[in-house]
């Protein structure tokens, strides 16, 4: 079978896009990611998880390779290490994306590197599910190797290919679901690719029609292999939000009101974009201006992208077939990379949206194939190397909105942590203070006493949000730490080492609710033997 692209790189072009892809990576990370490195920051899911022992919960939620990943890597979450083996999978996916989507310029790959490591789901995933950032980021690897397989087996014809291929995709899902979306997305930007180049159609269909049929296959083991799993260590099957049991049913949903909400949250990510917070002059907020200015950097990569597939079929005289082909993906790509928001019924947060960065890479994609060989060129016809006038300065409009969207999410990420850190700092003083409340209650004797916390950090009136870090938001960043139930009994657990009697009581009784919310005098009293802790209505 003939390939729909050109052949694969040569081993120079492999050890050069080895060195620049991990080079790249490991640069972006540090920035981005490098306060977590040596910083606990454990707030949410992460404070919980500290000692990771929810084997039982992850295999409930269909993921069931997970726990096997942390009999490797043991189950403390220890930032270092666990930031150090995401940096990795991370760096070796996007070493694996150029070959696929024949990305062959220095500078494309590092850009491909920015969108592919500065990502916010990424982000959040290490700033409030530290237990998980290697995991993830070892779903996306195997997201991103399923479809590079794929394709040598279709160039090729060797099964061992298609069966490494299928593989990784089943142990992405059997990590963390939302991934496959990666691999949808990368599959529809290659095909896209080839049908505005000069593929013949019936090889494109073809490809993606094995591409599908291997992706069923796929689903098919993953499937298998869970309920193997689940019948042979009696786990059930999770039915909370982000559970598979209710998959498929749109009864109560609407299959058109989730369809719409897929496309309206992807459509939301680039024409609302987040920003960091900045200063203010004159009562006005400059961060309104760098919102418009990353709105603006959106839209001039969705235009390019657009003139540039004009441009590549005009030069191709691609015929009208292939023209409805591409039109077909380019309304599917929007789905495809956030596949996720419809399979879950419209349940989506920002670790599920990793995908989204994949219309960037299509951006780079086509401006590498578009004119990385042109700048060569200029360059060398140069007498210092340098590239001027408008042509050259056209080159470099996608480079400079993509670097100008990095830095956002740079600046972002890192008041995020600094955001974490400091409420980690409030978090221990103020549960110090709530033990020496508790030490001081007369009749109180430590490691005996029963203790049990009523209501809400997060809902307090006297607690408030760090001032100047208001606009800092992101999914399960709350006022404090201590974002919902069980986090304050896991708090006194792991950083306290105080000898607690921690026990629970129902929040509605009538006693508990005439009591004073802390720190006001008699928030903290027995009640039936049991010394309360009220911390909301």
């Amino acid at each position: 079978m003939t390939q729909i692209t050109e052949p694969v790189s040569d081993h120079r072009l492999r050890k050069q896009n080895l060195i620049t892809a991990f080079t790249a990576s490991f640069a972006f990370f540090i920035l981005v990611n490098g306060y977590r490195f040596m910083s606990p920051l454990l707030s949410g899911d992460g404070l919980l998880m500290l000692y990771q022992n929810d084997a039982a919960w992850q295999i409930a939620l269909g993921r069931f390779a997970h726990p096997f990943i942390v009999m490797l890597r043991g189950g403390l979450t220890s930032p270092f290490l666990i930031s150090a083996l995401a940096l990795f999978w991370t760096a070796a996916a996007v070493y694996l994306v150029p070959s696929y989507l024949r990305i062959r310029g220095r500078l494309s790959l590092i850009c491909l590197s920015a969108v592919m490591v500065c990502n916010p789901a990424l982000t959040v995933t290490s700033a409030n599910f530290l237990h998980e950032f290697d995991c993830y980021a070892l779903a996306l690897f195997l997201s991103v190797a399923s479809v590079c397989l794929i394709a040598e087996f279709i160039s090729q014809k060797r099964w061992l290919y298609a069966v490494g291929g299928v593989l990784c995709l089943a142990l992405s899902c059997s990590i963390y679901q939302a991934y496959v979306c990666v691999a949808a997305g990368l599959v529809m930007i290659r095909l896209l690719l080839a049908a505005a180049g000069k593929g013949d159609l019936r090889q494109i269909l073809k490809e993606a029609a094995l591409t599908l049929g291997l992706a069923v296959a796929a689903a098919v083991l993953y499937v298998i292999a869970w309920k193997i799993m689940q019948s042979a260590l009696g786990i059930w099957t999770a039915d909370t939000y982000n559970g598979l049991s209710g998959m498929g049913d749109y009864s109560e949903t609407g299959v058109l009101e989730v369809l719409g909400l897929t496309y309206r949250n992807v459509a939301d990510y680039f024409f609302n974009p987040a920003t960091f917070v900045t200063t203010t002059f004159r009562d006005f907020d400059i961060s309104a201006v760098w919102g418009v200015l990353l709105l603006l950097c959106n839209l001039a990569v969705l235009l390019l992208t657009l003139l540039w597939l004009l441009r590549m079929n005009r030069e191709n005289q691609t015929d009208t077939p292939k023209r409805l082909l591409q039109a077909a993906l380019l309304i599917l790509f929007p789905f495809g990379i956030n596949l996720v928001c419809f399979v879950s019924k419209g349940m989506e947060h920002t670790l599920m949206i990793y995908a989204f960065a994949l219309v960037y890479v299509l951006a780079i994609a086509l401006w590498d194939a578009q004119h990385a060989e042109a700048v060569a060129a200029d360059a060398e016809r140069t007498a210092d190397g340098s590239l001027c006038g408008t042509r050259g300065l056209r080159r470099f409009l996608l480079p400079a909105a993509l670097a100008l969207l990095t830095w956002a999410q740079i600046v972002s990420a890192n008041q995020l942590y600094f955001k974490k850190d400091l409420q980690e700092r409030a978090a221990q003083s103020l549960m110090t203070r709530i033990l020496v409340r508790i030490e001081e209650t007369p009749g109180y004797v430590p490691g005996e006493t029963a203790v049990a916390f009523t209501g809400s950090f997060e809902v307090n009136p006297y607690i408030e949000p760090l001032q100047a870090f208001e606009d800092v938001i992101v999914w399960q960043t709350g006022k404090t730490s201590l974002v919902y139930f069980g986090t304050d009994y896991a708090y006194l657990s792991y950083f306290e080492n105080m000898s607690v009697n921690m026990t629970r009581l129902e929040r509605d009784r009538e006693d508990i609710a005439q009591m004073p919310c802390y720190p006001l005098d008699g928030s903290v009293a027995f009640v039936d033997g049991v010394l309360v802790v009220k911390i909301s209505d």
